[in-house]
């Protein structure tokens, strides 16, 4: 759960309606998660904080292709909501980071990196050893993806993107997200 909410911050950076107070307060939360998350006694108190802080940013911001995709994957392949966005974080934010590079580099810099280069195994070591292996883990079958993508193509967020990814794009994340037997194409 902790991390679809640090995955509200994240987006919020470079969602459609970002602005610089909702930028302001998803950095503060992307923080506050980077620095409890990866504590061994996390602040609840903090997580509470971040949790909200992110909250508020994605309100205003609207959806980016990271909720896009992520709700898309859980109505077509009925995949548990806060474990799917824990297996896509990682990807949509490598998505981002080319879409978006100045957004994600502010990301990266919230969470101690120096660029958005480990920015994806970052994410994955935040979620820890909880993190499901991949969609195919949580249930997604290889006959969704066509489906998946054209949901998140038809999800009414997704023509207000601000730089909408092609679906080639959205089908290379799902598959980089699929777990470690990946052999589909």
């Amino acid at each position: 759960t902790a991390m679809n909410s640090l995955a509200h911050a994240v987006e919020a950076t470079c969602a459609p309606l970002a602005n610089p107070w909702s930028t302001a307060a998803a950095l503060e939360a992307v923080r506050l998660y980077g620095r409890n998350l990866a504590a061994s006694r996390p602040d609840p108190v903090a997580l509470a904080t971040a949790a909200v802080l992110a909250g508020c940013a994605i309100g205003l911001t609207g959806l980016g292709a990271h909720h896009i995709l992520s709700q898309a994957v859980v109505t077509v392949a009925g995949t548990p909501h806060a474990a799917t966005n824990a297996v896509l974080l990682p990807h949509t934010a490598a998505l981002m980071a080319r879409t978006h590079s100045e957004a994600m580099a502010a990301v990266a810099a919230a969470l101690g990196l120096a660029g958005t280069g480990d920015l994806t195994d970052r994410l994955i070591a935040l979620a820890g050893p909880t993190r499901p292996a991949g969609l195919a883990a949580l249930g997604a079958q290889v006959a969704h993806i066509d489906d998946i993508i054209a949901a998140a193509i038809s999800h009414r967020w997704f023509a207000r993107s601000r730089q909408p990814p092609s679906s080639d794009e959205l089908a290379k994340v799902v598959r980089a997200a699929w777990g470690p037997q990946n052999n589909i194409r």
